[in-house]
């Protein structure tokens, strides 16, 4: 088992739905873990909430989902 393998078991295991990364404004599901190879000591537990729009989303809106903290917090 490798260390991607411990985290989603993890996740699941805590109901988390992936992990965001306050720092770097990202954010990951369960089905694809850390899809840039490179989990940051930063990278946090979350849930998936809706794209708050343009005037809440780092992305300028139109995203269909992030990744936050809390499931009422959007990133």
């Amino acid at each position: 088992m490798n260390v991607r393998e411990i985290v989603k078991k993890y996740l699941e295991q805590n109901g988390f739905d992936g992990l965001v990364c306050q720092d770097g404004e990202c954010g990951c599901i369960l089905s694809d873990v850390s899809p840039c190879g490179d989990m940051l000591d930063s990278c946090e537990p979350g849930y998936v909430v809706p794209c708050p729009g343009p005037d809440g989303c780092p992305n300028g809106g139109g995203c269909e989902w992030h990744v936050a903290t809390t499931k009422r917090e959007v990133t």
